[in-house]
């Protein structure tokens, strides 16, 4: 007997976007009744927001512990996943058990995994403390950690039950957060929707009311993709990777942030779109002077081109070594195109890193 048996896989995230939500933690979490919590942080969330979220959740009256990871892209390794994974068997916590990620996209990359791998499935709950976490990273359930060179190698797709987006918060980030969220959030504009872009274009100031309106718009944008494509296999989803297949491999070989390399990685997309003639000169102008107009970068420096190219040719998204780009057909529009020509790739390359 021969039969095939589909399992539709069921996954609900809440999000709550709210000007103060952080200080009514406990009421949100409290229907869901979980045994216990792993709070998982840098040493710079814990200093800030460690002790408010520990000492909130301390009323509902269930064992709660602290795991401090290492900043940035260096914790995003085995080693640190297997700690974290023994602190939690140590502590007997239990599949009612959730894990909460309070920091920026690495920490959130981590406590998905976490919770992915524990017990084959537990709670993740994210509370997300950068802009680009806000209008990114923290959203879609995307887990995963690095293998050398090549970023985010090792992971899984798994939707965060609850999403917590404090706004409150925006107002006390360094401008190089802002400016790096602010590379997520072009992405959008760019690829996605062209209301965002003009939004993005005449705005003068990022005021709290245009903050609280580009969050909640671009959150909209990416879970419009998430769910019709939770778990990232039918192409529909690969266009909020706008700028990262370059952006991804500048990311591993600078010390750009995150949003930094993903702006140089647009720009290559925008240019490698003009060469091949999908864009004209003045929208390509427009597309590139917005990323100019948030302090972004357009092209890049000290870096190997060879070995940039090889990691664009090893990105998650290539097939048969052949790297895959999220091009532009015009403002809000992309196509996903794998037949460039690597002399082209490369000329285009050299236009940005430089």
């Amino acid at each position: 007997m021969k039969k095939t048996y589909c399992i539709k896989q069921e996954e609900t995230t809440n999000i709550i976007i709210e000007k103060g939500v952080l200080n009514n933690i406990t009421e949100v979490l409290k229907r869901f009744k979980h045994s216990s919590y792993l709070i998982l942080c840098d040493s710079k969330t814990n200093e800030i927001f460690g002790n408010k979220i520990n000492a909130s959740l301390k009323s509902l009256s269930v064992p709660i512990y602290v795991h401090v990871i290492p900043v940035g892209e260096k914790a995003k390794n085995i080693s640190v996943i297997l700690k974290i994974l023994q602190k939690m068997l140590d502590r007997k916590m239990d599949r009612k058990a959730a894990v909460i990620a309070v920091g920026g996209g690495v920490v959130g990359d981590v406590a998905t995994l976490v919770a992915a791998l524990y017990h084959r499935g537990i709670d993740c709950i994210q509370i997300p403390t950068t802009l680009l976490a806000q209008v990114d990273s923290a959203l879609g359930g995307k887990g995963a950690i690095n293998l050398g060179k090549h970023k985010n190698t090792i992971g899984t797709v798994k939707q965060p039950r609850i999403v917590l987006i404090d706004t409150e918060i925006i107002k006390s980030l360094p401008e190089k957060q802002i400016i790096s969220g602010m590379g997520e959030i072009i992405k959008y504009a760019i690829a996605i929707d062209k209301e965002l872009f003009e939004k993005l274009e005449t705005t003068k100031i990022l005021d709290d009311k245009t903050m609280d309106w580009i969050i909640k718009r671009c959150v909209k944008l990416k879970m419009e993709k998430v769910e019709r494509d939770s778990q990232d296999k039918k192409d529909i989803r690969m266009i909020v990777n706008f700028g990262h297949t370059l952006g991804h491999a500048i990311e591993l070989d600078s010390k750009l942030s995150h949003g930094e390399a993903i702006a140089i990685g647009m720009v290559f997309a925008i240019k490698l779109s003009k060469k091949i003639g999908l864009l004209d000169e003045k929208i390509t102008q427009r597309m590139i002077s917005l990323i100019k107009k948030y302090g972004l970068p357009t092209k890049i420096s000290k870096i190997s081109k060879s070995d940039t190219y090889l990691l664009t040719s090893q990105d998650k998204k290539a097939v048969d070594g052949i790297p895959r780009f999220i091009l532009v057909n015009k403002i809000g529009e992309t196509t996903i195109n794998n037949h460039v020509e690597k002399e082209i790739i490369q000329s285009v390359l050299d236009e940005v890193v430089i």
